[in-house]
């Protein structure tokens, strides 16, 4: 099933983009939640992850390369990565050259060469947190 399909697409403010990655995480491994009420109140991504997905090993991969996070795409698992103080993108796939990164502001998938994704997750301080099942 595809990210973009379950984030539900369209605009996405900018504060609501990490809550909407979040979602679609949960929404991949059939959970619900409401994730930016949890985020409003102190939450943390990993913390929501973490309690939601019991089923799962949640890893924060924080200070990782992109290459490092890509190897759990590898595996079938989606990647959380911050791109800003309030942005956030999926990871979903990536080729020789590319990564295929999910945009909850574009409601779409888009590819972001290799070179360009590491300066721009490295700038924003290189957050990135998954999971895998037990």
């Amino acid at each position: 099933q595809a990210v973009s399909a379950m984030a539900g697409g369209g605009e996405v403010a900018r504060a609501e983009r990490v809550a909407a990655c979040i979602s679609a995480l949960l929404v991949r491994e059939a959970l619900q939640l409401i994730v930016g009420a949890l985020l409003a109140g102190g939450e943390t991504p990993e913390g929501v992850l973490t309690n939601a997905m019991r089923e799962y090993r949640v890893f924060n991969l924080t200070g990782c390369t992109v290459d490092e996070a890509l190897y759990y795409v590898s595996c079938g698992s989606p990647v959380f990565a911050m791109t800003g103080g309030s942005d956030a993108v999926l990871l979903t796939g990536y080729d020789s050259s590319n990564v295929i990164l999910y945009d909850p502001a574009l409601g779409a998938s888009r590819r972001v060469l290799l070179d360009e994704a590491d300066d721009m997750f490295a700038d924003a301080g290189s957050i990135f947190i998954t999971y895998l099942g037990k």
